[in-house]
This record gives structure tokens, sequence and C-alpha cells, in this order.
């Protein structure tokens, strides 16, 4: 991408360089080949001096409608590039097995946790209310709060599962292992916390500045 910017930027300054000149040579000839025109052709006073304005406009056009027609030109060098890359990944990704579980893997994942938004944020069907702007931002800023409290929660529990040893997974089993869930997670209803007393993962609330097991 940076070598087609060079080049285009380079092809502009090539363009500019003929062209600016040839424009500046265009309105200061216009005037001079109109006089002859006048004096030994047929053409009449008015007619030469239509000709000699439409010459400048010409002249003054010529670098922008250049510079317009290039650019134009790069654009749809810009789509055709994209379609060869487009046709580049899906013949990779056809081919390549490696490719497909990482892509299908992500997708999951982001599916999984897009329907796990709409259970942290079910009010109104998931959709943000209204139309103010730092309300929105305050809606999304909680929603990212509780995402990451969740996901940590979450990976706490598993740890706390998987400790003991006495869960044995295969290598399947293993990659299969996400903080991504929340059927735990209860939405509505009265929730009790104690701010002054740490979570316990195992049911028991621990005092504040105690460790767990002691």
């Amino acid at each position: 991408m940076v070598g087609f910017q060079r080049r285009m930027i380079t092809g502009l300054r090539v363009t500019m360089s003929v062209l600016v000149p040839a424009a500046v040579g265009y309105a200061v000839i216009a005037q001079p080949l109109i006089e002859i025109a006048v004096r030994y052709g047929n053409a009449t006073p008015a007619a030469a001096h239509a000709i000699s304005s439409s010459l400048a406009l010409f002249a003054l056009g010529l670098p922008g409608f250049s510079a317009f027609v290039l650019l134009m030109r790069a654009y749809q060098a810009m789509q055709e590039i994209g379609r060869a890359q487009r046709t580049i990944f899906v013949c990779r990704y056809l081919r390549d097995r490696e490719l497909q579980r990482e892509i299908n893997a992500a997708l999951n994942v982001a599916e999984s946790w897009n329907a796990g938004n709409a259970v942290l944020h079910y009010g109104k069907g998931g959709d943000i209310p209204g139309n103010r702007r730092d309300e929105q931002e305050l809606t999304v800023l909680c929603l990212r709060v509780l995402q990451a409290s969740v996901s940590f929660l979450n990976t706490l529990l598993i740890q706390d599962v998987l400790d003991g040893g006495e869960l044995q997974l295969a290598a399947e089993d293993q990659r299969a292992i996400t903080p991504l869930f929340w059927s735990h997670i209860a939405p509505y209803g009265e929730v009790t916390l104690d701010m002054t007393r740490r979570i316990s993962l195992n049911g028991d609330a621990i005092p504040d500045g105690e460790q767990a097991g002691t």
C-alpha cells in the first residue's frame, strides 16, 4: 500500500510538472493567437474574444481535470487490487485447513460473546437506549467493565475446578475451554453484595485481608 501511494504521488507530480507549464503557455499565447486569427483570418472580433476566453478557461482547468483522471484511475486500480486480494484469500482459505479452523474459532468466540452481551445488557432487547452521545458512551463503558468482570470471574472458576487435578482433559477439551459463558448469571432479581468481604469461589465468604484455605 505504501508503494502504491508513492507511485500515485509521483504520478501526480509528473502530471503537474508537465501540465502546469502547458496551461500557463496556453493562457499566455491565447491572446496572440486570436489576434493573428482576426488579422489574417475570417474570424470576427466577437468570435475571437469567445475563442480566447474558451482557451484560457481550458488552460485553467487542464491541471485539475488531469489530476481527477489520474486519481480516478488510481481508485479503479485499488478496487482491482482488493478483488485480487480477496480472491487470493479465498483460495488460501479453501486450501489451508488450519486457517479454516482458526477463522471458525474466532467467529465462534465473537458470536458467543455477542450472545453474552445480550444477557448482560438485556434492557430494550440489547439496544442502547437514547440518542445522547454521553449516555451511549457511558452504557458501552459499563458493558465493557461487566464483560471484563465476567471473564475474570469465569477464569478464576475454571482455575479452581482444574487446580485439584481430579479432572483430566484431553487436548481437544483444553482447546475448547473458554471464559465466555454466562449460564450462571442471573440478570433478574435482587443481588446482595457485601463490599467488605471477598468473594469466595467455593461459596464461603472470606473476610478481607485473609487468604483462602486459612
